[in-house]
């Protein structure tokens, strides 16, 4: 989080540099009550007493593995199949953008009730 007494946030768009790290936040862990709003979001990651908090750090790593876990399942039923250009859309939305109640292959429960673009790096 950026400091209010910054020379930097006297600019209203300095404010714009938090936002992309509080929305991949937000969309890994929107199913975690401290991420369910921003507001929340922002008192639980300013509870950190430095950027390395280690308390902190440790939640958010945890929460991290269990969702990229979860993502490694989904992942080793390769390739996604789909007849249409909107099936496949449908399949690819939680991999892609934030989604409600996002449904992942098969519509198996695993438990994600977030979407998991943050750790997606290339879809083809």
């Amino acid at each position: 989080m950026l400091s209010e007494n910054k020379e930097y946030m006297e600019d209203a768009e300095s404010s714009d540099l938090v936002q992309p790290a509080r929305d991949v936040f937000l969309a890994l862990f929107s199913d975690i009550a401290d991420f369910e709003t921003e507001e929340k979001a922002d008192a639980f990651l300013k509870q950190a007493v430095c950027f390395k908090d280690p308390k902190v750090l440790s939640k958010l790593l945890a929460w991290g593995r269990e969702r990229y876990e979860k993502v490694v399942q989904i992942v080793a039923r390769q390739p996604f199949f789909a007849h249409t250009v909107s099936d496949l859309g449908d399949i690819m939305e939680p991999f892609v953008q934030t989604t409600i109640l996002p449904v992942y292959q098969d519509g198996e429960d695993l438990d994600l009730n977030s979407s998991v673009w943050p750790f997606v790096t290339l879809g083809r």
